[in-house]
């Protein structure tokens, strides 16, 4: 099953032979990731993008550097992100988040990763998510994870780049342009 790896430790796993490693990350200043290869989940964990008192503009080169370092180190062959969308109004957060994903996007199209952005409906759909408040849907996520990978004691991020990663397994194929 799955463990919580930090980044930090900057460890080499076993290459999978034609096995394909996809990497899903849910973007945000705590960014959630999960490793899987072919469909079994081989790391999670969570990951700081950016110093929580700066501005949010001076992070997303750390961030992009960050997040290339996770590439690297968990040798993903596919990455797999959530697509944005405007929740409550909030035009400052939905403009944050789209700063972030284009400088991620950035970084994967400059190191041809082939990658796929999957908007939340879809993952949340694959993994039958429920709930009509955003605190809903989260505990749902959760749940989900305990249940189908036997995890506890996980984080929001980490359940969401989790399932994120479940939509990415199995539909990798099935989306339309995703070897960019």
């Amino acid at each position: 099953m799955g463990r919580r790896r930090s980044i930090a430790c900057l460890f080499l796993l076993p290459p999978g032979g034609d096995s394909i490693r996809i990497l899903a990350i849910d973007q945000a200043k705590t960014a959630g990731y999960a490793l899987f290869c072919d469909e079994g989940l081989e790391a999670y964990g969570a990951v700081e993008l950016g110093l929580k008192n700066k501005v949010y503009e001076d992070i997303l080169y750390n961030a992009q550097q960050k997040v290339r370092e996770l590439i690297a180190c968990l040798k993903a062959d596919y990455v797999v992100i959530e697509d944005i969308q405007q929740q409550n109004r909030n035009v400052t957060t939905y403009k944050k988040l789209a700063m972030l994903m284009g400088s991620i996007l950035c970084l994967l199209q400059e190191t041809n990763i082939p990658h796929m952005v999957v908007p939340p409906s879809k993952w949340k759909s694959q993994c039958g998510i429920k709930g009509r408040k955003r605190a809903e849907q989260k505990a749902n996520t959760i749940a989900f994870v305990e249940t189908q990978f036997g995890l506890a004691d996980i984080s929001e991020d980490m359940a969401d780049a989790i399932c994120l990663g479940w939509y990415g397994v199995h539909n990798m194929d099935k989306e339309e342009g995703v070897a960019k």
